[in-house]
């Protein structure tokens, strides 16, 4: 009997352990979105905050077919998000030949409040996802 119910107990810890790694590899990822060098925005209240409207292109479709968003400009910052070719994106700040960039999650379309910016340049952080792409994969389509 004490046996069964010690085994019990064991299989009560592991599942609790196991419940608890997952919740934190889970909180890890969520923030691991989060850019580790900030998009900053700004606006002289005539343009909106970013000055460009972009598009992924120029992807190999026999490669990853895919462009890493990184947490900082350069190849050296965590790939926080994937974008796929023909994605628009805001540029809102660039460090050559890094742009940092707004754009909606999971290709939704939302309104990323760009426009609601005035003055001085700061961090973003409105309803949409930044990062930073390297500009060799936009096509500037607008500013």
């Amino acid at each position: 009997m004490f046996e069964a119910g010690f085994i019990r107990s064991r299989g009560a810890c592991a599942a609790l352990a196991l419940l608890f790694l997952c919740a934190s590899l889970a909180a890890a990822k969520a923030e691991s979105a989060t850019p580790s060098v900030p998009v900053t925005a700004s606006s002289d209240g005539i343009m909106d905050a970013c000055n460009s409207v972009g598009r992924v292109t120029g992807l190999d479709p026999k490669g990853d077919n895919f462009l890493s968003v990184r947490s900082g400009p350069g190849g050296k910052y965590t790939e926080i998000a994937r974008l796929a070719s023909g994605a628009d994106i805001f540029i809102c700040d660039e460090r050559s030949p890094w742009l940092g960039v707004i754009y909606p999650a999971d290709d939704a379309t939302v309104d990323c409040g760009t426009d609601a910016y005035s003055g001085e340049a700061k961090p973003y952080t409105g309803p949409c996802r930044s990062g930073w792409i390297h500009q060799k994969f936009v096509q500037v389509i607008a500013g």
